[in-house]
């Protein structure tokens, strides 16, 4: 049998192996969940603390969060058929067509959520 190479997770040099324990109330806690805006509170806490950030992280709108995850799902579409096109395939108006049509009604709803109105302010 042959040497096996380690695996799993490469070793750390300065482990954080020290705890801090406080008490919160259930309101102190979500205002910490709010300011860490997705990441955990242990590290906004301990960045704090120590000096590490010297402002609060800027928080994104929930709004935009989902036009995020919305024009994701639209870009893969897009980058789908593109790779299509490119890669030689023939154009299948039935198939593109109403895919382009889902396309444009995707993003003119993701750009009336975040300006507001049905089609926006034009």
């Amino acid at each position: 049998m042959g040497t096996k190479g380690k695996g799993g997770r490469p070793r750390v040099k300065s482990k954080r192996d020290q705890q801090i324990t406080a008490r919160l109330t259930e309101r102190e806690y979500r205002k910490l969940q709010k300011a860490a805006s997705g990441s955990s509170v242990a590290a906004l806490v301990r960045d704090r603390l120590l000096g590490l950030s010297k402002e609060s992280v800027p928080q994104v709108p929930l709004v935009n969060r989902q036009a995020w995850i919305e024009l994701s799902r639209t870009a893969s579409n897009l980058n789908q058929m593109c790779y299509h096109l490119n890669t030689g395939g023939r154009p299948e108006d039935h198939r593109i067509l109403p895919l382009l049509s889902l396309l444009q009604r995707d993003l003119e709803q993701v750009r009336a959520r975040l300006i507001g109105g049905i089609h926006g302010n034009r």
